[in-house]
């Protein structure tokens, strides 16, 4: 009984220590190092999407000092053909050494899922020619970027809402040919040794919940297929807990009665006065996440356990507390609830969150710089793909409203009119846009510096 109990406690502080070290060796080893250059692969879901945004965010916050510059390689409509034909001058000429790779919906043959329960033997047969088809580019092009020393992550595709009960056309089984086309990215991120981030089936999991509760309500937009900001911050998290699962921010426990330090992780805490007024130096910022997202957040598996900012106290004398940072008022908390430590990542009063929100102000900034410039690549690369006229404005012009003309009455007519606008506004900006995403990227890097705070607990 001696010897057991022995190797209970000794298996309890292993298990302590393991639980310890984990978040430290992901704040010390994160995924991209400074200087990294990341290239976001995909079609419109990248293209005008913004889960590589809150993923930027997430990196500025949670790793200062390791700046990576992040480049949208997303093309509305594209599909892996189209892809790996744009490769070299849309996505190489930026020297990526990460890609994180999202292609299928285009690929995925839409018009083969007529919605229909019954399917004939033809349509099956087509649809096993796609998988296979979609499964050797997609080898291809995985192929092509390890070629260049690029390393892969891999992502399932996000999901076709086929479960929503709204008023666009529900094309039933699109989802599961999706998924799919997940398992044949599977095995390719297998025979890479790279990660997969498996968007599907965590995007039809928080589906499931709000659609429980509301059958019209989607984490995708009223056409099935495009992700919202909600949709967006589900795959952001997927990736985070995939292959950057940072535990704390920060985690601080203080001894009250003794005055003393009992765990700091990932930041330094100068308490030489006391618990009355003392120090703190965080190693990170907060990941801030609008208040508007926060509901979806919930929904998240696991994302209760990520970027945690723990600060507790210990044998406080019994009442309450108020908590300031700075000198500003943060909260209001009872001994109880600081000896069981409080959370302060999503207490937007304190000065650390409301710089993560001007960084992620700056993300944002940056993500419509490059929307802008994904206007010309998108027009170049695809629709202006069978272009064969002198590289003039005015040949290009012609050339864009003559196949626009053709596509009225098409459900894409007035979004491809819209965007040929804006290629021709934009086009004469493009070297200063290129100019602004360097200095808008140098200032989230300068902006996300982490300061020290006074920190001031305070019986009332």
């Amino acid at each position: 009984m001696i010897l057991k109990s022995k190797i209970k406690r000794i298996s309890s502080v292993l298990f302590l220590t393991i639980v310890l070290l984990c978040p430290i060796r992901a704040q010390e080893l994160p995924l991209f190092k400074d200087g990294d250059v990341v290239a976001l692969i995909g079609d419109s879901i990248t293209h005008g999407g913004s889960f590589h945004t809150f993923l930027q965010i997430f990196n500025a916050t949670q790793f200062p000092n390791q700046k990576v510059s992040y480049f949208n390689g997303g093309v509305a409509g594209d599909n892996t053909p189209g892809t790996i034909d744009r490769l070299e001058k849309d996505i190489l000429i930026h020297k990526p050494n990460h890609a994180i790779i999202m292609l299928g919906m285009n690929d995925v043959g839409r018009w083969l899922y007529p919605g229909s329960k019954k399917v004939d033997a033809e349509t099956l047969k087509k649809r096993e020619d796609i998988l296979k088809a979609y499964t050797k580019n997609m080898q291809k092009l995985s192929a092509l970027l390890v070629e260049r020393g690029v390393q892969l992550i891999f992502t399932t595709p996000s999901i076709y809402d086929q479960t929503a009960d709204i008023e666009r056309k529900n094309n039933f089984g699109i989802n599961d040919g999706l998924i799919d086309f997940g398992k044949a990215v599977r095995s390719i991120a297998e025979k890479y040794d790279a990660p997969i981030v498996d968007f599907n089936t965590s995007m039809l999991a928080v589906n499931k919940k709000i659609q429980a509760k509301d059958k019209t309500a989607t984490i995708v937009g009223h056409d099935r297929i495009h992700p919202g900001d909600e949709g967006h911050l589900v795959m952001a998290y997927e990736i985070i807990k995939t292959v950057i699962p940072v535990v704390f921010t920060s985690n601080i426990e203080i001894d009250a009665k003794t005055n003393m330090i009992i765990t700091t992780t990932n930041c330094k805490v100068d308490i030489k006065d006391g618990i009355h007024k003392f120090s703190v130096m965080q190693n990170a910022l907060p990941f801030p996440v609008k208040e508007s997202l926060r509901s979806t957040e919930k929904l998240i598996l696991g994302t209760e356990n990520i970027t945690r900012e723990n600060f507790s106290v210990m044998h406080l004398n019994k009442g309450k507390y108020k908590l300031l940072i700075d000198d500003i008022e943060v909260g209001i908390y009872s001994h109880k609830e600081l000896k069981s430590g409080i959370d302060l990542s999503r207490n937007s009063l304190t000065p650390q969150y409301k710089q993560a929100e001007k960084v992620s102000d700056l993300c944002f900034q940056y993500k419509n710089t490059n929307d802008k410039l994904r206007t010309i690549a998108a027009t170049e690369f695809r629709t202006l793909k069978e272009f064969k006229g002198p590289n003039t404005y005015e040949a290009k012009k012609a050339f864009l409203e003559a196949k626009n003309e053709k596509s009225k009455g098409k459900s894409w007519y007035f979004y491809e009119k819209k965007k040929a606008k804006e290629y021709f506004e934009v086009l004469p900006k493009q070297d200063s846009l290129w100019k602004a995403l360097d200095t808008i990227r140098d200032k989230i890097y300068t902006s996300n510096k982490p300061v020290i705070h006074t920190y001031k607990l305070i019986k009332i």
